[in-house]
């Protein structure tokens, strides 16, 4: 699914369910339960916990949309 970032960056992104090691070009990648994996426009794999996700992060329907989506939201970060 895609997100947008609210320093307008569009990432594509899932949840991990379990615990998994990702092996990349720089090195293993790895993320607990919870925690999302983000692939950025430049094709970097990162991860990032769910508090820090959901305070960055807000779902866009399509890629189209995410100039439409409005700035801060109230996160409690």
């Amino acid at each position: 699914m895609l997100y947008r970032s609210t320093r307008e960056q569009v990432v594509e992104a899932i949840q991990v369910q379990e615990p998994v090691d990702v092996p990349t070009a720089g090195g293993v990648v790895r993320a607990k339960s919870g925690d999302w994996l983000i692939l950025d426009s430049q094709g970097n794999l990162n991860r990032c916990d769910n508090m820090n996700f959901q305070c960055t992060y807000e779902a866009v329907d399509d890629s189209s949309q995410y100039a439409r989506v409005s700035e801060g939201k109230p996160c409690g970060c």
